[in-house]
């Protein structure tokens, strides 16, 4: 997997094996919310967290043995 990351970051994987997982994570809106007017201090408490709660659509696995 090769991902490019903002601004200028770079991620690459290499492996035998994947799950893949699409959520829909509360809180989080159809169209990204327009943050430019403010600080991340204002709109923290507004994201979603890792512990936030999910519904699973759709999951795949890929490779393995």
């Amino acid at each position: 997997m090769d991902l490019g990351l903002f601004p200028d970051g770079r991620l690459s994987l290499t492996g035998a094996a994947a799950d893949f997982h699409l959520l829909d994570a509360e809180g989080i809106p159809d169209a990204p919310p327009d943050y430019s007017e403010r600080r991340l201090s204002e709109v923290r408490g507004d994201l979603p967290w890792w512990d936030s709660e999910c519904t699973v659509l759709k999951a795949a696995t890929t490779g393995g043995k």
